[in-house]
C-alpha cells in the first residue's frame, strides 16, 4: 500500500467519525422524544465505520462488528429490531471496534462494505418508499438521505477500486456537509421525520 492510499484512507474514515458524532450530539436536542432512541443506532454505525476506516490495519473482530452493526443500524429503520436494543448491542460493537481486536491487516476494514452497502440501499429504499406512498421528499431529507446514499454508494465504489480518479476528497466531502446540513434541518423542523413515514 503506497503513502497516496494510506493518506486517502485516513481521510475517509475522519468524515464518516465526524458525520457520526455530530449526528450523536445533535440528537439530544430529541432527548426525551420517542424519536431519540431511533437516531443513536445510526450515529452507533457512523462512528463505527470511521473507526476502522481510519486504521491503517484493522482488526478482523472489530471489522466484522462494524459491518454487523451497520446492517443492524439499516434495520432499525424497517421496524424489525427495536432501536433500543441496537443502541446497547452498538455499545458493544463500538468497544470491540475501538480495541481493534484480532488479527491486523489491511484486508479487514474490507468487511466494512457490507455496511456501506447496507447503508446505500437503506437511502435508496427510503427515496422509493416516499415515492410509493406519494409523499413529498423534502429538501432536508434529500440532502441528509441523499447525502448518505451518496457518501456510502461513493465509499463502496471506490474501496473496490471502481473509481481512482481526481477529486475524491472534494467528493467526500460535499456528500458530508449535504448530511450535516440536512440533520439539522430534520432535526430542528421534523424530529428526523419519523413521524412523517408512513405505517404500513
Amino acid at each position: 500500500m503506497n503513502d497516496r492510499e494510506e493518506t486517502w484512507k485516513e481521510n475517509y474514515g475522519i468524515q464518516w467519525l465526524v458525520i457520526g458524532v455530530f449526528v450523536g450530539l445533535l440528537n439530544m436536542a430529541l432527548l426525551g422524544r420517542w424519536e431519540f432512541f431511533y437516531a443513536i443506532p445510526y450515529a452507533e454505525g457512523f462512528i463505527g465505520l470511521g473507526a476502522i476506516l481510519i486504521r491503517k490495519e484493522a482488526g478482523m473482530v472489530g471489522s466484522a462488528s462494524v459491518a454487523f452493526l451497520g446492517m443492524l443500524s439499516v434495520l432499525v429503520s424497517t421496524g424489525m429490531i427495536d432501536p433500543f436494543t441496537v443502541s446497547l448491542a452498538g455499545v458493544v460493537l463500538l468497544v470491540l471496534a475501538a480495541l481493534n481486536i484480532g488479527p491486523k491487516t489491511s484486508v479487514a476494514k474490507y468487511l466494512t462494505l457490507a455496511a456501506l452497502g447496507a447503508w446505500t440501499v437503506w437511502a435508496f429504499v427510503y427515496f422509493i418508499d416516499r415515492i410509493q406512498y406519494g409523499l413529498p421528499i423534502p429538501f432536508e431529507t434529500l440532502l441528509y438521505h441523499g447525502g448518505v446514499f451518496g457518501l456510502s454508494g461513493f465509499d463502496f465504489v471506490t474501496m473496490l477500486g471502481h473509481w481512482k480518479g481526481r477529486g475524491t476528497f472534494v467528493v467526500r466531502t460535499a456528500f458530508a456537509i449535504a448530511i450535516i446540513i440536512g440533520a439539522i434541518m430534520l432535526v430542528g423542523l421534523r424530529h428526523w421525520g419519523l413521524q412523517a413515514m408512513p405505517i404500513p
